[in-house]
């Protein structure tokens, strides 16, 4: 496994959420990419999706104040 290729791959990830990309398009990318089992590249796309999917999940809650608890299990 090249961490380095994931790493990068994730930069570029996050790159393309910030200039106007979707998750569901990520999420589209990932699947050409599985069709030619190039699993390094999926794995730094989806631990983008995952990282800014979390982050938008706490802000939310964070938004909302009570209303929502996130409990995290160790």
């Amino acid at each position: 496994m090249d961490k380095e290729r994931i790493e990068e791959h994730f930069k570029i990830a996050l790159y393309e959420l910030e200039n106007g990309s979707t998750i569901d398009e990520l999420r589209e990318i990932i699947t050409e990419y599985e069709d030619v089992e190039d699993y390094e590249v999926c794995a730094g796309i989806y631990r983008a999706i995952e990282m800014v999917s979390f982050i938008t999940l706490t802000v939310f809650a964070k938004q909302l104040g009570s209303k929502i608890r996130l409990r995290f299990k160790k």
